[in-house]
């Protein structure tokens, strides 16, 4: 019997102590969210692994950091519609051009997405490589091989570029798309989801 007291005892601490680490990990973790520039959230009580990660909307910068303080490079998506520039329109139902060159007239989609350089020693460019699109069902859709605006920028310097795709149904149809940008220098993702207004 003296052995079951001592090992409840025993079982009370460890349970006072687990409390008392969880409540100082959450203290420590909205600590740091603070000082990396994120917003804490207070109801952060869901499993460790399910840390979720910022989705952007239209004109909403995405800034990646090295070690969550040293802003590294920002992509900010500012366009994603059927307002076609003058580059995008050459390519709207071209036959003769070659695969992934072909724009359709209704499922066709201009995005544009400006870039800037925060703290990238060497000249960055957001390129096209980097960018997979998603379609509302989570599929991802045909962009073209075309890419208008390629300027590498230095330090302290924004570019824009604009690319295409072709949605897997019309986009007037289309609801949303999603847009990841997954970077090679820092190993980072850029995650947005636009809405489309037709």
């Amino acid at each position: 019997m003296h052995d079951a007291l001592v090992y409840s005892d025993q079982n009370d601490s460890l349970i006072a102590k687990n409390k008392k680490l969880v409540k100082e990990n959450k203290q420590y973790k909205q600590l740091f969210t603070t000082l990396s520039g994120g917003s804490s959230s207070s109801d952060d009580e869901s499993s460790d692994s399910s840390e979720k990660e910022s989705v952007y909307g239209l004109n909403e910068e995405s800034i990646l950091a090295k070690n969550g303080t040293d802003k590294m490079y920002g992509i900010k998506i500012t366009q994603a519609d059927q307002n076609f520039n003058d580059h995008g329109k050459t390519l709207v139902g071209q036959s003769d051009m070659g695969a992934n060159m072909n724009l359709s007239q209704d499922k066709g989609l201009q995005v544009t997405a400006d870039y800037t350089n925060y703290g990238l020693t060497d000249p960055f460019l957001a390129s096209t490589q980097y960018f997979t699109v998603y379609d509302d069902e989570g599929k991802t859709v045909e962009m073209l091989s075309q890419q208008d605006g390629q300027d590498e920028v230095t330090e302290g310097h924004t570019g824009t570029t604009h690319f295409w795709v072709d949605l897997n149904k019309p986009v007037s149809q289309t609801k949303y798309i999603e847009i990841e940008y997954k970077d090679g220098s820092i190993g980072g993702v850029s995650k947005f989801k636009i809405e489309l207004t037709a």
